[in-house]
């Protein structure tokens, strides 16, 4: 009998468990509404004409693998710097990328980071060949 008693102790009275699933099906719906938003909000910034070749999302996912955000420097190596010398190059030659000071050093402009985010994101950024 005491068994019983502790279970029924444990487990929540029917309105509380549907109250919790109400909070929890709100807290979802301001997450989803509150991505959208700063998609949209970093798109504008974003030329329509400019879309990214493979070499360009390449980059961009490296800065993205190691959580960079504007201004923070990321020093590539020799044998990355190699294979993505043209992704860089037009990067920096739309703005979203700046040449740092050391060699292989680079880091994102806020155009570069808003759009590191909508490829993370979304995809809403398509590769060209």
């Amino acid at each position: 009998m005491s068994k019983d008693q502790n279970t029924m102790a444990k487990r929540l009275p029917d309105n509380e468990e549907k109250g919790k699933a109400e909070k929890k099906r709100e807290s979802k719906r301001r997450k989803s509404t509150s991505t959208a938003n700063s998609l949209a909000a970093a798109s504008e910034r974003i030329p329509d004409e400019h879309h990214l070749s493979k070499s360009e999302l390449r980059v961009l996912e490296t800065f993205r693998r190691y959580l960079m955000s504007p201004g923070q420097m990321l020093c590539f190596n020799g044998q990355d710097i190699e294979s993505m010398r043209d992704g860089l190059e037009k990067l920096i030659d739309s703005g979203m990328l700046i040449a740092e000071g050391s060699r292989g050093a680079y880091s994102l402009t806020r155009q570069g980071f808003d759009a590191m985010k909508m490829i993370g994101d979304s995809g809403v950024l398509m590769a060209d060949q």
